[in-house]
């Protein structure tokens, strides 16, 4: 009877040996997902080669099963395959066309990592005289290799500030006339009626300890009148592995288990999976707060007791200590958009590294607003355009309450 055929073709194979493999195949991979890597970065469980081994065993599992079916319940199970992958791919395309939460900051900062040079004392450096474009903005860098104008002998007159710090002073992700540095500049020239000069010197990546080198070793010599710290809370994240991010990203000499993670991670689809994997863990970092927020003191204590904030507040009292045996004033600007379970903590630390001389705290600048409205894009929490205003506005006042600026008097020019 023809009803009794069709039926016969949806049931699978009798092949006893190939469906116990089967089984015995799904059960490893089971087992295997349930084993956690000592670097869990994928969905908290895996480290990203793992959970690629996983992903391609999964796959070949799947493909064993599915030729053991007949064909008329292999064709539907191979078209949902089908669809899904045209789907996929569409959705590929258009996160690189239109790019609606920002992902391609991954790939734009690997580019800008990939071309800046090493360096035997800081690590790393921008180059010289190089210019690029990263996420649509314009990055150039003058002879010293700073996102700055060419800098001379100081002209007379000028009162010059030398600013430190990270990708936020370096201004990633926002045109050159809009960042903090050179909107500073301006204010300071308008208020104090004389020409003020803020030298920016941030480096994306740059910790506390690569910070205090580069101050000793070119920062002085720029001839600064004051030198000011934008910190931040990743300064503690110390790494003194070699600089090599060129053999990281190649896929010479790696084999399959190591190229398929960075094949991976090129993807915009992994990248916003990525991109979901950190916002979950922020809003469940959210759930603690510090003090009174629910963290208890010892957590913090305990985090002093790393070797990376150790080594932030031993270079922080360097620069402050460097600077007034140089007769400068040294400020420090703790930068935070929002409240977070260390704040507290760290700022204390800050503020004892940085004494006598202040330290502000920005999360106030912003309370009460929605900070993502401050960012470059939602996946690129640096400042755009109006939070790179409002650090210059509040960083000029608290510069200003100090009066070091309106004591020191312009030389007389001849």
């Amino acid at each position: 009877m023809p009803g009794l055929r069709e039926v016969s073709d949806l049931r699978p194979r009798r092949s006893v040996p190939w469906t116990v493999l089967t089984a015995a195949a799904w059960a490893i991979l089971l087992a295997l997902a349930c084993l956690r890597s000592n670097e869990p970065a994928v969905l908290g469980l895996w480290s990203r080669s793992y959970a690629a081994l996983l992903a391609a065993l999964a796959a070949a599992v799947a493909l064993v099963t599915l030729a053991q079916l007949r064909p008329a319940l292999r064709a539907p199970l191979v078209l949902l395959a089908a669809s899904t992958a045209v789907a996929l791919s569409l959705a590929e395309i258009a996160l690189r066309l239109f790019d609606p939460f920002g992902i391609s900051y991954y790939g734009e900062m690997t580019r800008y990592i990939l071309d800046r040079l090493p360096d035997p004392d800081l690590k790393f450096r921008q180059r010289p005289g190089f210019s690029a474009v990263y996420e649509g903005v314009e990055l150039r860098f003058n002879e010293h290799g700073l996102r700055d104008d060419p800098i001379g002998p100081k002209p007379c007159g000028e009162y010059r500030i030398l600013a430190l710090g990270d990708s936020q002073t370096l201004g990633w992700g926002a045109p050159r006339d809009v960042i903090w540095p050179v909107r500073l500049s301006r204010l300071l020239s308008e208020r104090l009626a004389r020409p003020v000069r803020v030298i920016n010197a941030g480096v994306a990546g740059y910790e506390s300890r690569q910070e205090y080198r580069y101050l000793l070793r070119n920062g002085f010599a720029l001839d600064p009148d004051l030198v000011l710290l934008l910190y931040l809370e990743n300064d503690i994240e110390v790494n003194d592995d070699p600089y090599d991010p060129w053999r990281e990203a190649s896929l010479d000499g790696k084999s399959l288990k190591e190229r398929l993670p960075l094949l991976l991670r090129k993807l915009r689809l992994y990248q916003l999976g990525f991109r979901a994997q950190d916002l979950f863990k922020q809003v469940r970092a959210a759930e603690w707060k510090p003090g009174d927020y629910g963290i208890p003191y010892d957590f913090v204590s305990s985090m002093r007791d790393l070797p990376g904030w150790k080594a932030s507040m031993s270079a922080v009292a360097g620069m402050a200590t460097s600077a007034r045996e140089r007769g400068l004033p040294f400020a420090a600007v703790y930068f935070s958009w929002t409240r977070r379970p260390f704040d507290d903590g760290l700022l204390e630390s800050v503020r004892a590294a940085a004494a006598p001389y202040p330290v502000a705290y920005s999360q106030p600048w912003f309370e009460g607003s929605d900070v993502r409205r401050y960012f470059v894009s939602r996946t690129d929490s640096h400042p755009n355009a109006e939070g790179h205003r409002i650090l210059a506005e509040h960083i000029a006042s608290f510069l200003l309450e100090q009066g070091w600026m309106q004591s020191a008097a312009p030389p007389e020019c001849h």
